[in-house]
């Protein structure tokens, strides 16, 4: 009895096994799946890119350091801390431009925090990193006079629960 129950749960599970594989294979041969779908591409470390940036006569700005941020309480009355590590491209060489970001550094990281504050981890997740970048990049931009910051990018950008 013993013997024929493990051959059946053997079939069984060897059944299951071969389904798996085989729907794997036709979601990758059809190619409607992909390695990595849903998770964050990771933006370029500034340091790293700073050869590429030169040619577009670009700098980065990456004093702003590590923001933490809380987001607005849900119904349930939860809320998340959003850990993150931006940094500003700018034009190349303008210095004037650097030193009015330097000396607004402060306002800066405030339109983080309270950006971040406005809205609640579900409603962050469904408007994507993209849209929340160009939000916070206009934002940054209406309180600079000297010049505009060209795009945005995160080194860390994680939700802690």
């Amino acid at each position: 009895m013993e013997s024929t129950l493990n051959k059946i749960l053997t079939c069984i599970l060897a059944a299951i096994a071969l389904a798996i594989i085989l729907v794997s294979a036709v979601a990758f041969a059809s190619k409607k799946a992909v390695l990595g779908y849903g998770l964050r591409r990771e933006d370029p470390n500034p340091t790293k890119i700073t050869e590429e940036l030169k040619k577009e006569r670009k700098s980065a700005y990456n004093e702003i350091g590590q923001i933490r941020a809380s987001s607005k309480n849900d119904e349930n009355d939860n809320h998340s801390v959003i850990i993150l590590t931006p940094w500003l491209e700018y034009p190349e060489g303008d210095t004037a431009f650097y030193q009015e970001m330097d000396t607004k550094l402060r306002s800066i990281k405030s339109i983080f925090v309270s950006y971040f504050a406005r809205y609640t981890k579900a409603e962050l997740l469904a408007k994507g990193e993209n849209r929340i970048k160009t939000e916070l990049l206009d934002e940054i931009n209406a309180t600079l006079a000297l010049g505009q910051a060209g795009a945005i990018y995160f080194n860390d950008y994680l939700f802690l629960n």
